[in-house]
């Protein structure tokens, strides 16, 4: 699996060289980055700029490997337009455009860090915790809780309880730090 990764990895760094667009690895090997440690079967990124670039970084994508999986879209039709599912062998790499406000601040506010070797865009811990919160599964609060234990002490508090309002999604997070939730 590390070969493949590895190998879809350098063919995100050629395609966001090729069609520079502002871009976010989030989901499982961002929470990776920020400390979480699960195994992941895709890739997820959340990729800024115009629609017509996002069109052509896919479509380079596609001649370069990364098989577009039109099929996800006829099972997901309310995805259509805000996501692009596509394959290299075995591994799933996502492509969403910005939902929201928020998303869109996760573009402006993340980091250059390297994993595994790979130096790539990924976003903040708070802004993970927050993506991973207004998800809402089991697995998204498990991993949000292992973001927020491994930096606690880093954490930027203020902003979290900013967003968290505005995503009303309150109660979520005084539940992953462990605060008393405010509906009490």
């Amino acid at each position: 699996m590390a070969d493949i990764v590895d190998r879809a990895f350098l063919l995100l760094h050629e395609l966001f060289r090729l069609v520079p667009l502002p871009y976010a690895v989030i989901g499982g090997f961002a929470g990776n980055v920020w400390g979480v440690g699960r195994a992941t079967l895709d890739i997820d990124l959340l990729v800024g700029g115009r629609r017509s670039q996002f069109d052509t970084l896919i479509s380079l994508g596609a001649e370069r490997g990364l098989q577009p999986q039109d099929q996800f879209l006829e099972l997901n039709p309310l995805l259509r337009g805000l996501m692009v599912r596509c394959r290299l062998e075995n591994l799933h790499v996502d492509f969403l455009r910005p939902r929201d406000a928020h998303d869109r601040n996760v573009l402006r506010r993340r980091r250059r860090e390297t994993f595994a070797g790979h130096v790539l865009w990924v976003s903040a811990p708070e802004d993970l915790i927050l993506m991973k919160l207004k998800v809402g599964r089991d697995r998204d609060f498990d991993d949000a809780i292992r973001v927020v234990e491994r930096n606690r002490v880093s954490l930027n508090r203020s902003y979290l309880l900013r967003w968290a309002g505005k995503l009303r999604i309150v109660d979520e997070l005084d539940y992953v730090l462990g605060l008393p939730s405010q509906a009490d």
